[in-house]
């Protein structure tokens, strides 16, 4: 028998159902995982945006999920998430419980060039978390997802819409924070994708696109708080 220890898409169990029979499952339970978590790679699955992986050679804090299952059908489920180069090519050993080995799956080096999830992706994970800690606020958990992947930059831009009273354009936002054009409408592309800010609804209208100069963005009302605490 295996401790499968997962954080990403398989901590939701009703996900993990697609790799392996629930009969197969002998008993499960939250962990956490003394490293860090990061997003990387592109995945067809979930629309070409990273997916997660571990990086053992850092510590910090990843929420996950710990599945009870034989050797065998921890290799069943490694070779359909993908164990070549690019993918989950190493089974790393975090421990043991009562004798019985705690193992999870992940890159053996840290990917180079980092890619953040989709929401889609996004929402599966938070899923899972709000599942296996029901004691956790929705809230700390987005907070504890977008952390992983929200850069020093993107931050900054949502501070700076944050404490706007108004939307700005994105040549604004631009000129204001003296960040190059295309590396804010990367972040822009995040953070809209994220639900975390908006596009002017009547800028929209007019048939502005996205990611214009003119294009006029604000943070979300519900998302503020989280804003608040990134």
């Amino acid at each position: 028998m295996v401790w499968y220890a997962c954080y990403g898409s398989n901590i939701d169990k009703e996900y993990f159902l697609r790799y392996i029979d629930e009969n197969k499952i002998l008993d499960e339970k939250p962990i956490e995982i003394n490293h860090e978590m990061y997003f990387a790679n592109k995945s067809s699955r979930w629309d070409r945006k990273g997916v997660a992986f571990l990086d053992t050679s850092i510590e910090g804090k990843t929420y996950g999920k710990a599945y009870l299952i034989t050797k065998d059908d921890l290799k069943k489920v490694h070779t359909k998430e993908g164990k070549s180069y690019m993918w989950y090519n190493s089974k790393k050993t975090l421990g043991s419980v009562q004798g019985i080995p705690i193992a999870t799956i992940t890159r053996g080096s840290r990917h180079s060039k980092e890619n953040p999830p989709s929401l889609k992706y996004f929402e599966v994970i938070k899923e899972g978390i709000k599942k296996s800690y029901p004691n956790f606020e929705e809230r700390d958990i987005e907070i504890y997802l977008l952390d992983k992947f929200i850069k020093n930059r993107d931050k900054k831009i949502l501070k700076y819409l944050r404490e706007a009273p108004h939307g700005v354009e994105i040549m604004k936002i631009t000129n204001d924070l003296g960040l190059h054009h295309e590396k804010i409408l990367d972040s822009i592309k995040i953070l809209k994708e994220m639900k975390l800010i908006k596009q002017d609804g009547r800028n929209a209208r007019i048939g502005v696109n996205w990611d214009e100069y003119n294009a006029i963005y604000y943070t979300r009302r519900p998302k503020r708080e989280i804003i608040d605490n990134l």
